[in-house]
Formats: structure tokens, sequence, C-alpha cells
């Protein structure tokens, strides 16, 4: 199947869609808190359990990732999810705990097709491109999510949002064609080596790490952001079109992968971009302005758009059979626990400079992983 810009573009309208309950989480978590009447932290463990459901499938998928069909496990996730989000919409009112299991299963369906998406992706001869022109996917579809439902959740509640999140699917399934059947994969998996043989090499190791750790302090700062603002004095209309400018600074982040691919490699353009993320928690440390504000966070949120896109394309460096990046999805869902919970250990009120400065030692570690990892693994399209 020809790996053409509009496949690769309706590739990134599939995937954007699984991750849809991840891209408007904090809309979820609003609507949770609001409409069933739950405290912030429950809301926050609602929302976030199909985290736990994706991270699950994401390991088991990569353990057998070059033996699936993965038009047939797209279906089988896309199917789940509809499922899911129809039997959440009547679980609304019942005992939490069906609800929270739906989620959950969700989650699972979710990395169903995230996995055969990014592994259809592995196999391109420059998958940086694809990844980035996906990464910026994402952030159009997270900023318009985070502009459009806080403005229609209040009409519809949480089974209405439930039920776009179905629609979203049931559409979803017109893309699964351009995923390949395993015939076509035959051949295109780097050989007959095990997935555990792939993960335990020092290479998978290391990229696995350094996405991880790199995911964890992102979401650690994103966790506070706001409250950052606060404690510099700012407003909250101040903080919102500040917030809402850096979200869309991801797409251009995400897009500059597409257009430089690897002209410089890897470890470069990683190197520029976690270092533009350490000057970013410098501002944030020492600054007290607006101007310190709105410039820290649109440096974090294109570089994050930037970065990961890279990350993903040297996981496809070292299995072209989508091993490494289906397990690159269990590090980032992980880290996305692991951040916020290690960040709520460091922040006191109103002060967040214990958390900041170790947000900047775990960036030069990344840096340092990602140099290890580029000097061992050649990128596909060099």
């Amino acid at each position: 199947m020809k790996d053409s810009l509009r496949r690769t573009v309706l590739l990134a309208l599939l995937g954007s869609i699984s991750l849809m309950t991840l891209l408007v989480l904090p809309v979820m978590v609003g609507a949770y808190v609001d409409h069933l009447g739950l405290s912030e932290s429950e809301a926050g463990w609602l929302a976030a359990a199909g985290f736990l459901g994706t991270a699950t499938g994401a390991i088991l998928f990569a353990l057998r990732i070059h033996h699936l069909d993965l038009h047939k496990i797209a279906l089988m996730g896309l199917s789940l999810m509809i499922v899911c989000d129809a039997a959440s919409i009547g679980a609304v009112g019942l005992p939490i705990a069906l609800l929270t299991a739906l989620r959950i299963a969700a989650g699972f369906g979710s990395a169903a097709v995230y996995a055969a998406v990014m592994t259809t992706y592995a196999r391109r001869q420059e998958p940086d491109r694809a990844y980035g022109l996906f990464m910026a996917m994402q952030f159009v579809f997270s900023a318009l999510g985070l502009f459009v439902l806080p403005w229609v959740v209040p009409d519809i509640g949480v089974t209405g949002l439930f039920a776009i999140f179905m629609v979203l699917d049931l559409a979803a399934l017109m893309l699964v064609g351009q995923l390949p059947y395993r015939h076509e994969r035959l051949g295109q998996v780097g050989g007959t080596r095990l997935e555990w043989n792939v993960l335990l090499t020092r290479a998978s190791v290391a990229c696995l790490l350094g996405i991880g750790l790199f995911e964890s302090y992102n979401m650690a700062q994103f966790t506070y952001v706001e409250r950052m603002g606060q404690s510099m004095g700012l407003d909250a209309d101040q903080i919102g079109m500040t917030l809402g400018i850096s979200t869309l600074m991801g797409i251009p982040g995400g897009f500059g992968v597409t257009l430089l691919g690897v002209r410089f490699g890897h470890f470069k353009p990683i190197l520029i971009a976690v270092l533009a993320q350490v000057i970013a928690f410098c501002l944030l440390l020492y600054g007290s302005t607006l101007g310190s504000y709105f410039l820290a966070m649109c440096l974090l949120g294109m570089a994050w758009g930037f970065t990961l896109p890279y990350f993903q394309a040297i996981e496809a460096d070292i299995d072209r059979g989508g091993t490494v990046v289906v397990a690159g999805s269990f590090a980032t869902g992980l880290a996305g626990f692991a951040g916020p919970a290690v960040a709520a250990s460091l922040v006191k009120p109103g002060d967040y400079s214990v958390m900041l400065m170790s947000c900047i030692v775990v960036g030069l570690v990344v840096i340092l992983l990602a140099r290890y990892v580029t000097s061992r693994v050649k990128p596909i399209g060099r």
C-alpha cells in the first residue's frame, strides 16, 4: 500500500480519534465534577482510568505486534470503544465502579487503534515526518476540543460527551481501510527477532526510559501550569489566553518535524528542544511577569510537540515492526501517572521551585539518554 500524504493524514485522524479522551482530559475532569457530583480527586482518578487500560493494552500488543493483523486489531479496538462509550452513557448515575471499568476497557481499545497506527508509521522510509504530522494533528484535535467542548458540555452533560466520543469512533471505522492487512506487512518486520529480544536490547531500554522521563516531566509541569501562573499574580484571563496559545504552539512543533525529517539527524533536534524547555523552566523559576510566563509556556508547548515524534522515530529505527513504538506508549502512559504524582510530592503552597529544578535535572538526563541511543541507532531515512 502506497505511503501517500493523503494516507498519512487519514491515519493521523484515526489515531487522534483514538486518543480523544486524553486530548480533552481537562474537560472530562470538569464534566465529572459538575455533572456527576464527584470531588476533583475522584474525577481525576475516573478520567485517568482509561490510561490504565491503554498502558495495559500497549505492553500486551508490543509483545505480539509482529504477529498481529493491524487492520483486525484496529477494528477490534474501535468496536470495543464504541460499545464502552455506549454503555458509559447508560452507566451514568449507577455505581462509579461500573463506569470506571468501562473507561478502562475503552482505554484498552484505544491502545489497539493507536498501536496499529504507530506500527504502520514505523515502517516508513522517514517515520519522523509521519510522527510529526500525527503529533500536529493531535494538537489540532486538542485545541478544538478544549475550545468547543466547554461551551457545550454544560448543556449536554457527561452523557452527551460520551455520545460525541461514540460518534467519532463510528466515523473512524471508515478510516481503518488505510491500515495494512497482514499479508501486506510480510517481510517488513525486520527479520525473525522476537518482540522480547527487541525490547531487552540496551538501545530499546534507553529509548523507552528517555521517552518516559521526557513525558513525565512534561506532565508534571502541565499539571501545575495554571497554579504557577496564579503564584505570579496573573489573573484568570491572562492565564487562560497563555495556555490556549501555548497549546496551539504544539501544532507548528509537530509540523516542524514533518518539514525537517532526518536532515539534522535525531539527536540535534532533541538537544535543542529539551534545552529550550530548560530555559522555559528557568523563566518559570526566576520570572514573575506575564511576558516570562507566556514565553515559557510557548517554549514548553512547541518543544513538547517537536521532541516526542523524534523519540518515536528512534523507536521505529530500532524495530520497524513496531515493537518499541508500541511499548513507548506503555512508557508514556506510566509517565502520565508518575509525573503528576511525583510533582505533587515536591510542590508546596505557592512554591514550585523544587519541582522546576527537578524538571531541569530530568531534562538533562533525557539529553544523555538521547545521545546514547542515537549513537547506536541510525535513522532509517539516512
